[in-house]
Parts: structure tokens; sequence; C-alpha cells
């Protein structure tokens, strides 16, 4: 019984080792498919000269404009503007985030 086990694993070892290495690497050419999408003042963003981006460890993405800070979150921008409050931001001109 013993014999016929190991027989079988020769006999079927070079197709396994296939299928693994072909299932390996559909499955990495997969993970390494990048797309972009451009965004634009038409989606919602406040302006297009963007001076930073920032993501943060939720998922979010921030640009920071001559016209305010814009958080994206892949669907939607939220615009941030100075307002009279002290927990605004201080300026429509944001360089670093």
């Amino acid at each position: 019984m013993l014999a016929l086990i190991k027989q079988t694993i020769l006999i079927y070892r070079p197709i396994i080792s296939l299928l693994l290495f072909f299932g390996c690497y559909l499955n990495l050419s997969a993970q390494n498919q990048i797309s972009f999408e451009r965004i634009s003042t038409n989606d919602g963003l406040s302006q297009s000269d963007i001076n930073a981006i920032y993501q943060d460890k939720t998922g979010f993405i921030w640009f920071g404009t001559h016209d305010g800070l814009n958080k994206f979150n892949g669907y939607n921008f939220t615009v941030y503007k100075p307002k009279k409050d002290e927990n605004s931001i201080s300026s429509n001109l944001i360089f670093s985030i």
C-alpha cells in the first residue's frame, strides 16, 4: 500500500507542481494590475493645482490646493476652507499635510 502511494505521488508530482506554479503566477499577475482615474474640478476638487497629497490610515486621500483642503473618500470630495472658528484651517493655501 505504501509503495502504491509513493508511486502515485511520483506520477502526479509534476502535474501538481505545474498547477501550483501557474496558480501562483496568475494570482501574482492579477495583484499587479494598477489602474488610475483622473479626477478634476468637475468631480468636486476645489482646484486643479495640487500642492500636497496624503492618504490617512482610514483610506481617505487628502489634497492640499490653493483653494482649501480636500478630502476624497473614493466617491466624493469634502472641501475645507477657513472659517472664523478656532478649529478651522487657517488658510486656503495648503502646501503640506
